[in-house]
């Protein structure tokens, strides 16, 4: 193959991703997005798809590196570009095995914002519960931080996934799981329903929707969060996801093991959960500096004295 993939190709990997690998409507619009970027940057250079090489991906690299990427975002867009020549090599179109030459950057190790007790306490108080849309974001926000669900994952929950203790959760690539839910989601959920759900709960029904009867839209729900983040308040830089974050590290901070993390946050891998103990590892040292320099300043003012 000379020239760059067609489009049909490109529609057929997307498929592909969609049927065999069960990714979701938005990684396949990503996936999509990012291969066909490649493809022009391919034609742009008039480079012969089968001339393609190894010293081409690290120029490549630098490429994304002057546009301003970082190591994650690259490290993410070489791995689609590698998962694309694996499907074209198992579809006998492309034999060169570059999917396992391409070298991807180190990822940028950084701690992930979140919030205190005191904080999160604040945040919760902050929707109008008088109101259908308060009650609503109330309950959505003890789901996120009392069970540690992504805000994807919250918003597409059906009133039938939400059992006694437990909600039935479906996850990246459609992965189904179970997690535990609290008392203060359940009052919440509860207020919402009893109170302004005047349509009733049928089993297909979402269990949180807008006020025209909608499924409720992540990047509306993103901008009601950030208002009620300044309400409360708070200075650092957040989104939902920080409550995901917030539920991982206050469990673990309270003595929850690493694995029972894992299994409710639905990760695949322990190292994506591992995160979590750099940050309260950080937490830690943060505490000894602040509370040792507090004793040895009490120390020398008492022999001082």
């Amino acid at each position: 193959m000379s020239k760059p993939p067609s489009e049909s190709l490109v529609s057929e990997y997307v498929s592909y991703i969609r049927i065999e690998r069960g990714y979701t409507t938005q990684t396949q619009i990503t996936y999509k997005f990012h291969i066909k970027k490649f493809c022009k940057h391919l034609k742009k250079k008039r480079i012969p798809f089968d001339k393609i090489d190894h010293k081409f991906f690290l120029d490549y690299t630098v490429h994304l590196r002057k546009l301003g990427l970082s190591a994650n975002s690259i490290r993410a867009y070489l791995t689609i570009i590698k998962s694309f020549f694996r499907f074209l090599n198992k579809q006998e179109i492309f034999s060169n095995q570059l999917s396992k030459i391409i070298e991807t950057p180190k990822i940028e190790f950084k701690i992930p914002e979140v919030l205190s007790l005191e904080e999160m306490e604040r945040l919760l108080m902050q929707p109008d519960v008088s109101k259908a849309s308060g009650a609503r974001d109330r309950a959505i926000l003890e789901l996120l931080y009392g069970s540690g669900l992504r805000i994807s994952e919250a918003l597409n929950i059906k009133a039938k996934d939400i059992k006694k203790d437990h909600v039935r959760v479906f996850g990246k690539g459609q992965k189904e799981r179970i997690t535990p839910s609290g008392t203060k989601f359940r009052e919440a959920l509860l207020h919402y329903w009893s109170n302004f759900r005047k349509g009733g709960l049928k089993g297909i029904d979402f269990a949180f929707i807008s006020s025209n009867e909608k499924p409720l839209n992540k990047s509306y729900f993103w901008v009601l969060f950030q208002k009620y983040a300044e309400e409360a308040g708070i200075q650092k830089k957040i989104s939902p996801h920080t409550l995901r974050h917030t539920f991982a590290t206050h469990l673990l901070k309270n003595g929850a093991n690493l694995r029972v993390i894992q299994e409710l946050l639905g990760h695949e891998s322990i190292g994506t959960t591992g995160i979590y103990l750099h940050l309260c590892n950080e937490h830690l040292n943060n505490q000894f500096k602040k509370y040792h320099r507090r004793y040895l300043i009490r120390i020398t003012t008492s022999v001082d004295s």
